[in-house]
């Protein structure tokens, strides 16, 4: 029988590519919901761990996901900033038309 692989590892694998992590951070923004958006950044920061980015300060990538609440605006954008994303801001209507 052959071994499948777990959800988490699969989404983790595809997490790697910078273009699905974007989507994922994206949709989970959506929500709205403060424990998905830190669940979400945690599978991000595992996905850039497993593709061995050194450059990071994974010191305090680690403190502000050990945070109990969401991190500020200003530290996810760093956060973001550290893992090759970017915070954006677009009209409801630019977002549909995409």
């Amino acid at each position: 029988m052959t071994k499948s692989k777990s959800y988490h590892s699969f989404l983790v694998e595809s997490l790697r590519d910078p273009l699905e992590a974007s989507a994922y951070i994206e949709a989970v923004l959506e929500e709205a919901d403060p424990q998905h958006i830190m669940l979400a950044l945690k599978n991000v920061v595992e996905a850039q761990r497993q593709n061995g980015v050194r450059d990071l300060s994974w010191e305090r990538v680690d403190r502000i996901l050990a945070q109990s609440e969401p991190p500020s605006l200003v530290d996810f954008a760093k956060l973001l900033n550290d893992l090759g994303l970017r915070l954006s801001v677009v009209s409801e209507e630019e977002r549909l038309v995409a």
